[in-house]
Parts: structure tokens; C-alpha cells; sequence
């Protein structure tokens, strides 16, 4: 503040003093004015001038004081509107600086809003190619199972007409081993009363023997021929069901193997797997497999956690040790 007063007192003293001049100023031209002679001014006493000059001073520090005062009063006013100005462009350069924040703080919002819509699109558009991918699987899995009940349907048909045809064929030969019995007995009574005569008690003690021969060997040959009927009925039988038995093996432990990533190489493997009676898995080794450590451990934990293997239809297609093939295609 005392700055601002000492530049008062300049801007005063200044004021003053430019007064003064414009009124030497006027004086000088009033007296060099045109019809305006040394000789045509009369000189008033020295008491009246004396007495104007101390009016003019009088009146020239009145209006020294009003200038002043004017003056202080506009500097005022330009100073309190420079202070009204800066206050209102330091506002609105707070303004512009908060709107500028803020812009900046949507423009985060709406790129991390913007990044955050194309991820989920891309989650989005993920879950339904996998979802796809598994109905497809499904449905692939379905027509698969479909086929193969089918098939064992068709196999089950074709096994149960074999039967009824092997039972009519076991009919047939039945009627005809009656018939040729019948046959025959009605030859041997004929044979019997012809020979009754000459030798009755003898003959019919050979025919008897005779017939249970023939008896015997033709229920030898009836019983052969449908020995050998179920013999190839059971082979048949033990084929297919010894081939759902590695499927259903197969199933259970591809069921549990976690494929590993495509990057990880690997090729066809062969696993050696030791159980027991109830399935459970003893041992499993590696007998041959192409692939690094994290593809061969994957087929071994698959193996072990497919225990316990299930069970063969017939116990007679059982083994302690069995031979698994894996292939892993991408």
C-alpha cells in the first residue's frame, strides 16, 4: 500500500504541476493575442493584483485537488475493475481448467467404457463359438450313440433270429430223429416178426442193443451239432460284447483325460493297464508315446482317474492286463 500512496502523491504533484503550466500558458497567450498592446493594459494597484493572484492560487489548488481527487476516483475504478477482470478471468480459467477435468475424466470414462463393451462382446462372442462348438459336439456324440444302439439293436435282432432259427432247426432235426426212429422201430418190429420165429429171444436182445446204439449216437450227433450251434453263438457273443467292453474301457477314461493345450505335441499312445477283479486299476505304464512329459502325463492321469474301469459283460472276457490306445487330434 505504500507504493499506492507514493504514486498518489506523484500523480498529485504531477497534476499540479501540469495545472500550473496550462495557466502560464494562458496568460502568455493572452497577452500575445492580435489588438492586445503594452500600452492599451492599464495596471490595476498592486494591492488588487496581489489579490488575484492569491484567488488564482486558491482556486487552481481547488482544482488541483478536484483533478486529484477525480483522478484517485477513476484509478479506483480501473483498478477495482483490473481486480473485477483478473477475478473473473481467474474464475473462468477455473471453469475452463474444471471443464477440461472433467472432458478428460469422460473421455477415460467413455474409452474404459468403450474397452470394457468390445471385451464383453468378445467374451460374448467366445461363449457362443464354444457353445456352439459343444452342441455340435452333442449332437455329433448323439447321432454316434444313436448308430450304435442301433447297431446293437440290429445285432441283438439278428442274434435272437439266429436262435429261433437254430431252435426250429433243433425242432426240425428232433422231428426228424422221431421220424427215423419211428422208421426204424417200425422196421425192427417188422424185422422182428419175421425173425420172431427163428430166433425171438436173441434178436430182440440185439435189436434192443442195437436201437440204444443208434439212440445214442444219433443224441451224440444231435447233441454235437447243438454244441457246436452255442459254441458259435457264444463266440459271436463274446465278439460283440468283448467290443463294447474296450468301448466302454475307451469311453471312461477319454471321459476324464483334460486335453492339453494345442501347443503341446503329441501323437498316438499306447498304455498298459494292470486291475483286478473289481476293476481297480493296480498299475498303468507307457508302453509307447509321442509326446513331451505334459501330453504324456495328461493320458497317464486320465488312466487313473477313469478308476474303476468298468466291468466286462461276461466275466469271461476279463483280463488283468489290458493294451489302451490314445490319439489326441486338434
Amino acid at each position: 500500500m505504500r507504493w499506492y500512496r507514493d504514486s498518489r502523491l506523484l500523480f498529485s504533484f504531477l497534476v499540479s504541476l501540469f495545472l500550473h503550466g496550462v495557466l502560464l500558458a494562458g496568460v502568455v497567450y493572452g497577452l500575445s493575442m492580435p489588438g492586445c498592446s503594452s500600452y492599451e493594459i492599464s495596471l490595476p494597484p498592486a494591492a488588487d493584483i496581489i489579490q488575484a493572484r492569491a484567488v488564482s492560487a486558491e482556486a487552481i489548488d481547488q482544482m488541483i485537488e478536484k483533478k486529484r481527487l477525480e483522478a484517485e476516483r477513476r484509478e479506483a475504478e480501473r483498478l477495482k475493475a483490473e481486480a473485477e477482470k483478473r477475478e473473473a478471468e481467474r474464475k473462468k480459467e477455473a471453469e475452463l481448467r474444471a471443464a477440461a477435468e472433467k472432458a478428460k475424466v469422460e473421455r477415460k470414462e467413455a474409452e474404459r467404457l468403450k474397452a470394457e463393451a468390445e471385451k464383453l462382446k468378445k467374451e460374448a462372442e467366445q461363449l457362443k463359438a464354444e457353445a456352439e462348438k459343444e452342441e455340435a459336439e452333442r449332437k455329433e456324440a448323439e447321432k454316434k450313440e444313436a448308430e450304435r444302439l442301433k447297431a446293437e439293436r440290429k445285432e441283438a435282432e439278428r442274434l435272437k433270429a439266429e436262435a429261433e432259427k437254430l431252435k426250429k432247426e433243433a425242432e426240425q432235426l428232433k422231428a426228424e430223429a422221431e421220424r427215423k426212429e419211428a422208421e426204424r422201430r417200425e422196421a425192427e418190429r417188422r424185422e422182428t416178426e419175421r425173425l420172431k420165429a427163428e430166433q425171438k429171444a436173441q434178436e430182440q436182445k440185439r435189436i434192443a442193443a442195437e436201437r440204444r446204439r443208434l439212440l445214442e449216437e444219433e443224441q451224440k450227433q444231435l447233441q454235437a451239432i447243438l454244441e457246436q450251434k452255442e459254441r458259435q453263438q457264444r463266440k459271436r457273443q463274446l465278439l460283440t460284447w468283448s467290443e463294447q467292453y474296450r468301448r466302454m474301457v475307451k469311453d471312461s477314461i477319454e471321459s476324464q483325460w483334460k486335453r492339453p493345450p494345442a501347443s503341446v505335441q503329441g501323437g498316438p499312445c499306447k498304455v498298459l493297464i494292470q486291475q483286478n477283479e473289481r476293476g481297480n486299476i493296480v498299475a498303468v505304464q507307457l508302453l509307447e508315446c509321442e509326446g513331451d512329459l505334459l501330453y504324456q502325463r495328461s493320458v497317464e492321469d486320465a488312466v487313473w482317474k477313469a478308476d474303476p474301469l468298468p466291468l466286462p459283460p461276461d466275466p469271461e472276457l476279463f483280463q488283468k492286463e489290458i493294451e489302451a490306445k490314445f490319439k489326441w487330434e486338434y
